[in-house]
């Protein structure tokens, strides 16, 4: 399973969850809680970052979530091919937590 089928599983058991509060359905909830621990364990076992070897800046692909890094914007997602990816960097705000 690739990490988009995961995402549109997760996307079905909500949308299932929905229809079963609005027509008052039976929703069996260990089946959903193994659903969503199947879900969640193929997630996390998927790589998305790939590691900057250099201090560059990180891009979001906007299909996959891939986290990739450059001086620019790449063309393409390594991982989807897709073409929007925006910058994720987090910019200094000045404002101290402390």
């Amino acid at each position: 399973m690739n990490e988009s089928n995961g995402l549109q599983r997760l996307d079905a058991l909500i949308n299932r969850l929905i229809d079963s509060d609005q027509t008052g359905e039976e929703v069996a909830p260990f089946d959903l809680a193994r659903e969503l621990g199947e879900i969640r364990a193929q997630l996390m076992a998927m790589p998305v970052v790939h590691r900057s070897t250099a201090d560059q800046r990180h891009y979001r692909c906007e299909a996959c979530g891939t986290i990739v890094h450059g001086d620019g914007v790449p063309g393409s997602c390594p991982r989807c091919s897709a073409t929007a990816l925006v910058n994720v960097d987090i910019r200094p705000t000045g404002v101290d937590a402390g």
